[in-house]
């Protein structure tokens, strides 16, 4: 049974992904002022990377969830 809280992030739910993408949001924003630091010339191609991926990843988890959702209500009516 998959949970919303788990050490093991494939053993999530949907939802519980969500919340855990939504606490790297504080640490993309950290990352993103630390990078020039330690990339050289080329940090803002990798704030750029992270932000999207965090955004992307965020998008999708919020589909699947509400999918997730949908296809919980919709069993439990049966």
């Amino acid at each position: 049974m998959k949970k919303d809280k788990d050490i093991v992030y494939w053993k999530m739910t949907y939802k519980g992904k969500f919340k855990r993408t939504l606490w790297f949001i504080p640490i993309v924003i950290v990352l993103c002022f630390l990078t020039p630091l330690f990339m050289g010339e080329y940090w803002p191609m990798y704030d750029v990377l992270m932000v999207v991926v965090l955004i992307w990843q965020l998008i999708y988890t919020y589909r699947k969830m509400k999918a997730e959702e949908r296809s919980d209500e919709k069993s439990q009516e049966k």
